[in-house]
């Protein structure tokens, strides 16, 4: 199962500032700021349109995609974010005051905002909203949003910024196709318009795909009798969705007492012994196996004979389990089932 925990996070982690002017009819330009930011990053760092005139339709891309560090992270699997829009002040420190008072053209630029669409590439899946020009920059409506994520192998957006040049009031070519409500007021002409465009960040999923072990143990004999030789399997398998593999995978067998070790075999993807602890260790009785990297759905075995030696006559019952653990599991150990093996051993006569 792939749990998936979400952080909220606001503008605090804003990581682009488009920064658009245009100068009507005589030029526009733009630029893109950055910071450094964690989770994305945004390219190119400026975009410049040149001498734009009324009803001309500009064309810029900019991309966002998952920083390296991002990519590079295993528990992290997806961002969410959106591109919001703003007047832009003429000085930085009243954007508050220009998000409240937009129509004051002293401290604030005449807005652009409406006519910047945000055109999505929607590949290589549909998972970003494109915004037309021509709309309420006001509106929940007319926000862009987009996903990011490396499960569906979506690690990078192409945006087409699209700057559709508004004309005057009265002023606009016969085949004008910029709604009247758009047209600007004649006392902007010369005026230098401008709109901030900002990358946010909404969510970060943290894709907490685990190593999950599971192991199981079989026995040859379930009754045997004094001296025999006795076979025990040991079989694991991954079964979570990550891989096994922070140190090794260590298997871990605990001779009974009525049993004298004999020898073992395994599978190609386990060696014997641990990080300096040898395959078998006489003063505990313990056998220990290691599988440098256990993949997702990998699964292995381990197979040790013995035999019979019970310490004391009578019937007796001889059990057996395993256990396997990982780094990732914290070093908590999965236990097998439990196989029992009886038998008799004769007492001698007093």
């Amino acid at each position: 199962m792939i749990d998936l925990y979400t952080q909220k996070i606001r503008i605090a982690l804003k990581i682009l500032s488009l920064i658009l002017f245009a100068a009507i009819p005589l030029s526009s330009f733009a630029w893109v700021t950055t910071t450094i930011e964690a989770n994305l990053t945004v390219t190119p760092p400026a975009l410049h349109f040149g001498t734009v005139f009324p009803e001309q339709v500009l064309y810029k891309p900019m991309f966002v995609s998952l920083s390296h560090s991002f990519l590079n992270n295993a528990k992290l699997n997806d961002v969410e974010y959106h591109i919001e829009q703003s007047v832009k002040p003429r000085n930085p420190h009243d954007l508050d005051y220009c998000k409240n008072n937009p129509s004051d053209y002293s401290r604030c630029y005449p807005t652009l905002c409406p006519y910047i669409s945000k055109s999505a590439d929607h590949t290589p899946i549909v998972n970003d909203t494109s915004i037309p020009a021509f709309h309420d920059p006001a509106a929940t409506t007319s926000i862009a949003y987009g996903r990011l994520t490396k499960s569906d192998h979506d690690t990078e957006d192409n945006w087409t910024i699209d700057l559709h040049v508004p004309c005057f009031k009265g002023q606009c070519a016969q085949d004008n196709v910029i709604p009247h409500r758009y047209e600007l007021n004649p006392v902007l002409e010369h005026q230098i318009l401008g709109c901030d465009l900002n990358v946010v960040v909404d969510k970060v999923s943290y894709n907490h795909e685990k190593c999950e072990l599971e192991i199981t143990k079989t026995v040859d004999k379930h009754a045997v009798h004094v001296g025999e030789a006795i076979t025990y399997t040991l079989n694991f398998k991954n079964t979570g969705k990550a891989n096994c593999a922070g140190g090794g995978v260590k298997i871990q067998d605990v001779l009974n007492p009525g049993l004298t070790y004999v020898s073992e075999s395994h599978s190609h993807n386990v060696s014997a012994g641990y990080q300096g602890i040898p395959l078998y260790q006489h003063t505990n009785r313990t056998l220990t196996w290691n599988v440098p990297t256990l993949t997702p759905g990998q699964a292995g075995s381990v197979t040790l004979h013995a035999t019979v030696s019970p310490k004391s006559c009578g019937n007796f019952d001889i059990s057996n389990v395993g256990q396997i653990s990982s780094t990732e599991l914290g070093w908590v150990w999965i236990n097998s089932n439990i196989v029992h093996t009886t038998g008799s051993k004769p007492c001698p006569h007093s």
